[in-house]
């Protein structure tokens, strides 16, 4: 059992209990090397003594991403930890790291899938500051929150909205020096993922390899078989999931589609599962037969509209991720308690679809190039799969996009696929790849192509 510490560095002189690894590589230029373990004591120490004190059995395999001791580091090193990691043979990996740079969703999801396409649980710290992680924010990753009540490897799970914590852990751990010697340690998040992670370490040395959600409530206990599935915004293990109903995908951005057309009604399946839609027409029993005929090795599963309860029943004993939009729709309704309206900038992106949708997403990156958070949201199916939050057309959509962009700190957010909305700052009308732009008193006709666009709202903005 091997669980890998993405973090900087495991000094192993630091405690009897740690002085052996299953490895120790870095992450450089050259890729990832191995590499002797630091000679100081590190956030990761701290990190893999937890583990190793909670779960003695686990072994430690050490993946320096940041620089010992000062943490130093960048995102990028921590993508390509993750991304070595997935081709391992390792069975959990910490990451008591967090990062609120919506830049790095669209480059983080690919290589959180490889992990859940490969069953690697990815054990995630939920930042200090309280604001949303976008590690955490996967929904494969599991978040982990310290609690200062708890002691030890305590810990609970949570089944909140999709912008909380999946568990409360305590932080405070006490290692043993030598018979007669302790050493306290009092943290904060960073610190009470580790304890999850070998709960998560001990369950997988009694069952070897179980699928996330089947493992999360175990961890939950009994009391949890009926609880709410791991949901976040945006379902990003698409690419690892089956989908069933009939959403809307173009061919040209369905980038995570099965590479061979699938004849209605026989489905055959590679291992691990990649996409497959269901024709409608296809029976509830059948896919509710093959969910269960496939527990083992379904990763997640996506209803295009409400599932049967037979479908979630099956989903549930099958352990898989699951997402439905009637499932979603309850969660966006929580999101709006307690929130406050924000002064944000509003852009709506209207008409044709596929060129609403290259608009928003060239719009949105050179938004984040120039330092301004802002995300879309669209109403169209397609964004399940873009990187979009999904907002159905008959949600309340200002009070949803106001909590999230209160919670997500935006500047600007982007509606994708509605129709013109007068209440926004800025509309940009989308058709035949013409791009009618109007902000205030100035209305502009754009000829070409998603890049102008761009650069007219740069110019106004």
């Amino acid at each position: 059992m091997i669980c890998a510490v993405i973090d900087d560095g495991v000094c192993i002189t630091k405690y009897p209990f740690l002085s052996k690894l299953a490895g120790s590589v870095a992450v450089t230029e050259n890729g990832v090397v191995p590499a002797p373990p630091p000679d100081v004591c590190t956030h990761g120490t701290y990190c893999a003594a937890i583990i190793r004190l909670y779960a003695p059995d686990t072994e430690i395999l050490s993946v320096q991403a940041l620089a010992p001791g000062s943490g130093q580091g960048n995102l990028q090193s921590i993508r390509q930890a993750l991304a070595w990691c997935a081709e391992q043979p390792i069975a959990v990996i910490n990451l008591s790291i967090g990062s609120t740079s919506l830049r790095e969703w669209p480059l983080l999801r690919p290589v959180i899938a490889k992990l859940c396409r490969k069953g690697i649980p990815l054990v995630c710290a939920w930042p200090n500051h309280d604001r949303y992680s976008v590690y955490a924010g996967h929904s494969w990753a599991i978040s982990v929150q310290a609690d200062n009540s708890l002691l030890g490897n305590q810990s609970y799970i949570r089944h909140g909205g999709f912008f909380e914590a999946d568990f409360r852990a305590s932080s405070r751990h006490t290692f043993p020096i030598t018979e007669y010697k302790t050493e306290g340690l009092v943290s904060e998040n960073s610190h009470a993922t580790p304890v999850v992670t070998a709960q998560m370490c001990n369950l997988l040395k009694e069952r070897h390899s179980a699928p996330l959600e089947a493992l999360l409530r175990k961890l939950a206990g009994e009391k949890a078989a009926k609880s709410q599935f791991h949901l976040r915004m945006i379902p990003d293990f698409l690419d690892a999931a089956i989908t069933a109903g009939t959403p809307i995908y173009p061919e040209n951005l369905w980038f995570f589609k099965n590479k061979r057309k699938i004849a209605s009604g026989t489905i055959h399946f590679d291992q691990p599962f990649s996409l497959a839609v269901f024709p409608e027409r296809i029976r509830e029993r059948d896919i509710t037969a093959l969910i269960r005929q496939n527990k083992d090795t379904l990763r997640g599963l996506l209803w295009a509209g409400a599932a049967p309860e037979s479908i979630k029943e099956a989903t549930r004993e099958a352990g898989c991720l699951f997402w439905d939009e009637s499932e979603y729709q309850a969660r966006l309704a929580n999101l709006t308690e307690d929130k406050s309206p924000v002064e944000i900038f509003r852009i709506n992106i209207s008409g044709d679809r596929q060129s609403a949708i290259q608009v928003a997403q060239r719009l949105q990156s050179g938004l984040l190039d120039a330092g301004i958070r802002a995300v879309p949201f669209s109403a169209l199916p397609q964004a399940y799969c873009l990187g979009m939050i999904y907002l159905p057309q008959r949600c309340d959509a200002k009070e949803i996009v106001d909590a999230v962009a209160c919670i997500l700190d935006l500047e600007i957010v982007i509606y994708c696929g509605y129709t013109v909305d007068e209440k926004c700052d800025m509309n940009i009308f989308c058709k035949d790849g013409t791009f009618l732009l109007t902000y205030e008193e100035y209305r502009e006709i754009c000829h070409t192509d998603a890049e102008t666009a761009y650069k007219a709202v740069e110019l106004l903005s």
